[in-house]
C-alpha cells in the first residue's frame, strides 16, 4: 500500500474524476498530429524531422504517443488520488483511465475544432491499447508486421490487427478459475475493455470504408510501391 494518498475517490467524487479524464483524454487525443510533426519540423529546421527520414510514418507515431499518453497519464493521477488497495479502488480507478482511453479515441477520430473530422484511427486505437493492456498492442503489432510483410498492404494488416487485438483481450483475461476478489474486479475491467475494443476497431473499420471498397476491388496501394 503507498504510504501516501493525496485523495480518496468515492462514489460521490468517481464521477467527477471520470469526467475529467474524458475531458483530459479528449483534448489530448484531438491534438493535430500533422500540426505537430509541422512544427516540430520547423523547429529543427530542414536538416531532419524528429525521427530522422521516417517523415511519413511521424503523424501515426504521434497518435500512438497521444492515446498511450492519455491513458497512462490518468491512469497515474487516479493512483495517486487514491489507495489502490481493495477491489473497489481498482475499480474507481479503472472507470478515470478506462474514461481517458475512449474519450482520447473519440477527440482523435472527431476533434471539435476540426468539424468533427479527424484521423483514420489506427494509431490512436494502438496508443489507447499500450495503456489498457499491452499484451493486446503486442498481438495487434506482431499480426500487423506478419501480414504487411506478407500482402505489403497496410490497410489489411492494420484490420486484421484489430480484429487480433480484441480477440487477445478476450483471450487473455479469462478468469481460469480463480476466486480472487482482485482478480476478478480486474476481469470484469477487462471484458469491458474487451467490449470497447471491439466497438472501437469497428468504428476504425468504419473510417477506413474508403479502404476497404479497394481492397474488395485490389486497387488498395502496395506498401513501398504506391500502386
Amino acid at each position: 500500500m503507498r504510504s501516501t494518498v493525496l485523495w480518496t475517490l468515492t462514489s460521490e467524487t468517481e464521477a467527477y474524476a471520470q469526467i475529467l479524464g474524458a475531458i483530459f483524454g479528449y483534448l489530448v487525443g484531438s491534438l493535430p498530429s500533422e500540426v505537430l510533426q509541422k512544427k516540430a519540423e520547423a523547429v529543427q529546421g530542414n536538416r531532419k524531422t524528429i525521427l530522422g527520414n521516417l517523415r511519413t510514418t511521424e503523424p501515426l507515431i504521434l497518435d500512438v504517443v497521444k492515446g498511450a499518453m492519455a491513458v497512462l497519464v490518468a491512469f497515474w493521477l487516479a493512483r495517486a488520488f487514491n489507495d489502490g488497495s481493495t477491489s473497489a479502488d481498482l475499480s474507481q480507478e479503472f472507470s478515470v483511465w478506462f474514461a481517458a482511453g475512449v474519450a482520447a479515441f473519440l477527440g482523435h477520430l472527431f476533434p471539435i475544432w476540426r468539424g468533427f473530422r479527424g484521423g483514420n484511427g489506427f494509431g490512436i486505437y494502438l496508443g489507447v491499447l499500450i495503456g489498457w493492456w499491452w499484451p493486446a498492442a503486442l498481438a495487434f503489432c506482431i499480426t500487423w508486421l506478419i501480414v504487411a510483410r506478407a500482402t505489403r498492404n497496410s490497410s489489411l494488416a492494420s484490420l486484421l490487427a484489430a480484429v487480433v487485438a480484441a480477440l487477445a483481450f478476450y483471450l487473455g483475461t479469462q478468469p481460469m478459475g480463480t476466486t480472487s476478489m482482485v482478480f476478478w474486479e480486474l476481469y470484469r475491467q477487462h471484458e469491458v475493455m474487451t467490449w470497447a475494443t471491439a466497438l472501437m476497431a469497428v468504428v476504425t473499420a468504419w473510417k477506413h470504408r474508403d479502404d476497404i471498397k479497394r481492397l474488395l476491388t485490389g486497387t488498395e496501394p502496395k506498401i513501398g510501391t504506391g500502386d
